[in-house]
């Protein structure tokens, strides 16, 4: 209903501007209700009149406010302008939606109260944006109806393909409580969601829906696959959740999915029955409780000490080698859940610097791999030095063996010239015996340990001659060999 004037105005309104603003307030609110026929739309354009009209008598040139919405936006394109804008798509409804949550007509009007402003990215890479919801209202059959617009200047290829419908919108909204259809359970986040609701995969596999309250818009795509088939502009979708975090790697999680798009971790893993426990034993130990393994009962998480404990517990690599990977991040996801919830709001101190690192199992097969590779080349080394080694030890036994072989030879070397010196002495004494006696033989066989054999001969034979004995005979004695010849040394007999 139009104002007839300031006096009409809400407590909170008067109590907010002055009255100047209430002026501008009114006339810009009943301007924007003759021509939009939407009071959402029409309260925006007011309260911005009302902060321009201050502006306007200088007491302030700027005024800065930060809201979840509406902004309002008066953008005009023609034909062949920089800007693509689309008005009138409707991008959700009151109903289940492909993906099973259950969006209220009080979840509609929340997201038409926040919808505008919000970014518009290409295919959820939010580094690429490409655009702008302008506007966001509710249409009488509860249905989301947006404006917006897309930069074709710098995305011409997105806005030619949004043009030509190839392209429909997906947006996403966080939500501040959900209820799940089967168990009637309410989260306020989706690391406590129970297993009914905690994937697309998970719904639809209990038949059951997720319906979402406290929702607000944070931004949209443009996308080859909206969340209902064949959507096009004209016929758009959304996805809306909680904050989904991968509660192995922490990444943010856009949408559904059934494996974090960073680590690859399936999130929604179902724990298989361990057969090294008993879950009536967990039962029977700490009653009807919440554990964070309901499969085996194991890690209760209903008090302060046991999700303490039981944080502490899984992190240890010899309590988490009893699980998959996958399974070991579902159940930290329930203990940093009841964490947040009954201890501290931000988490367990740790929750992104964990001790224990446990690995997919093609990170674990690869790391086999490596290690199995070095092994294999260890012991190739290890093979090659024994190999050496075993060289070494034959070439020792060799060089001992050539050792004792030459010191036997030269031992008998040693014995071969003691011998032959003998009958060297004993040659020289029967042949100069034979010629000479007496103090004469003596010196003779003296002299003669230096003679050769062919010396001695020449010394008998001159003394066997029928000559003149000579009193003394002068002979060269050979103090080695030069070709056979005698030295020039002289003996004297």
């Amino acid at each position: 209903m139009p104002y007839s004037g300031i006096s009409d105005l809400p407590k909170e309104i008067k109590d907010k501007y002055d009255k100047g603003q209430q002026e501008a307030f009114v006339s810009a609110f009943n301007s924007a209700m003759k021509k939009y026929k939407d009071e959402s739309r029409a309260f925006a354009i007011a309260h911005a009149a009302a902060k321009k009209a201050k502006g306007n008598r200088g007491e302030s040139s700027v005024s800065f406010e930060q809201t979840d919405g509406p902004i309002e936006f008066d953008l005009q394109a023609g034909e062949e302008g920089d800007i693509l804008v689309f008005r009138n798509a409707i991008l959700a409804r009151a109903e289940m939606n492909a993906n099973r949550d259950v969006i209220t007509p009080e979840g509609i009007q929340e997201l038409a109260a926040s919808i505008a402003g919000r970014p518009i990215d290409n295919e959820h890479d939010i580094e690429i944006l490409v655009g702008s919801f302008t506007a966001g209202r509710v249409i009488d059959d509860n249905a989301l109806q947006v404006d917006g617009f897309i930069w074709a200047d710098r995305w011409p290829e997105v806005a030619a393909d949004v043009r030509a419908k190839k392209k429909g919108l997906s947006i996403e909204a966080t939500a501040k409580r959900a209820v799940c259809s089967i168990c009637g359970g309410e989260f306020q986040g989706s690391h406590d969601y129970c297993e009914h609701i905690i994937s697309k995969r998970a719904k639809v596999k209990h038949n059951a829906t997720r319906t979402l309250h406290g929702l607000k818009a944070k931004g949209g795509a443009t996308t080859l696959v909206p969340a209902a088939t064949g959507a096009t502009f004209n016929e758009i979708y959304m996805v809306a959740s909680h904050s989904e975090f991968c509660p192995y790697c922490e990444s943010v999680i856009l949408g559904e999915v059934e494996k974090c798009p960073e680590c690859e971790i399936d999130i929604e893993a179902e724990i298989s029955k361990r057969e090294d426990v008993s879950p009536k034993e967990g039962e029977h130990k700490y009653g009807d409780v919440k554990f964070a393994d309901e499969k085996n009962k194991k890690y209760p998480i209903d008090t302060e000490a046991h999700i303490r404990a039981a944080w502490n517990y899984i992190n240890k690599g010899k309590n988490a080698a009893k699980y998959s990977a996958e399974e070991v991040a579902a159940i930290k996801r329930k203990i940093v859940a009841a964490w947040k919830d009954k201890i501290d709001k931000e988490g367990p101190p740790s929750a992104n610097k964990e001790e224990a690192n446990v690995k997919t199992a093609d990170e674990l097969q690869a790391e086999l791999d490596k290690l199995t590779a070095a092994l294999d080349e260890y012991k190739a080394k290890l093979e090659a030095a024994e190999a050496a080694q075993a060289e070494s030890a034959k070439i020792a036994a060799s060089l001992d063996e050539y050792k004792t072989k030459l010191e036997a030879s030269e031992a008998a070397l040693e014995e071969a010239n003691k011998a032959k010196a003998e009958l060297e002495a004993r040659y020289a004494a029967t042949v100069l015996g034979s010629v000479l006696d007496g103090d004469e033989l003596k010196t003779a066989l003296e002299k003669a340990k230096g003679m050769t054999l062919d010396q001695v001969d020449l010394v008998a034979n001159v003394a066997m001659s029928g000559k003149p004995k000579p009193t003394s005979i002068k002979m060269f004695a050979s103090s080695g060999e030069d070709n056979g010849a005698p030295t020039k040394e002289k003996l004297t007999l």
